[in-house]
C-alpha cells in the first residue's frame, strides 16, 4: 500500500487557489462570457475533471487529526530522525559562505544524498504533527549556528 504523502500549507493553499480559478473559469462560461468567441471553444467537462481531481488531491494530501497516542509515537520518531539527521550535517557558517570553506558544497551534497529518505519521512511527520505550522517540517533549523 502506497504511503499517504501529507502537502505542506504552502502547497495545500496553491492547490486550493488554483481550484478557485478553475471554478471561477467554469462560471464565467456557463454565464455564456466570451460566447461567440474563442470562449466557447472552451471544454468545460476537462475544467470539470480538473476541479475533481484537485479537490481529490487536496482531500487525499490534507493531514488528518490523529490520536494523542500516535502522536506522541510520532515525536519520538521524529525525534529519533532529528539525531539522525544532525549527524554530519555542516554548520550554518559553512552553508552560508561556501567559499570560505572549501568541500562544503559536497559534504553537504553527500549529507542529502545519505539523508534522503530520513529528510522526508521527518517532513511528513512534522506536517502531521504540526498541520497549521509551514515551518515545522523544515530541516535547516538544526544547522548549528557559530557565531
Amino acid at each position: 500500500m502506497k504511503q499517504k504523502q501529507i502537502l505542506s500549507p504552502g502547497e495545500l493553499t496553491s492547490l486550493k487557489e488554483e481550484k478557485q480559478e478553475l471554478e471561477s473559469t467554469l462560471r464565467a462560461v456557463d454565464d455564456g462570457v466570451g460566447a461567440g468567441t474563442i470562449g466557447a471553444q472552451i471544454d468545460k467537462s476537462a475544467l470539470k475533471r480538473q476541479v475533481s481531481h484537485l479537490d481529490r488531491t487536496i482531500k487525499d494530501g490534507s493531514p488528518v487529526s490523529v490520536k494523542p497516542i500516535i502522536k506522541d509515537r510520532l515525536a519520538a520518531r521524529a525525534d529519533e530522525l532529528r539525531e539522525q539527521i544532525m549527524v554530519g550535517m555542516p554548520n550554518s557558517d559553512e552553508m552560508r559562505r561556501p567559499a570560505r570553506h572549501p568541500g562544503v558544497v559536497r559534504r553537504n551534497f553527500e549529507w542529502n544524498r545519505r539523508n534522503s529518505k530520513a529528510i522526508a519521512e521527518y517532513k511528513q511527520i512534522m506536517r502531521q504533527l504540526e498541520p497549521g505550522d509551514p515551518s515545522a517540517s523544515s530541516i535547516e533549523k538544526f544547522r548549528r549556528v557559530i557565531k
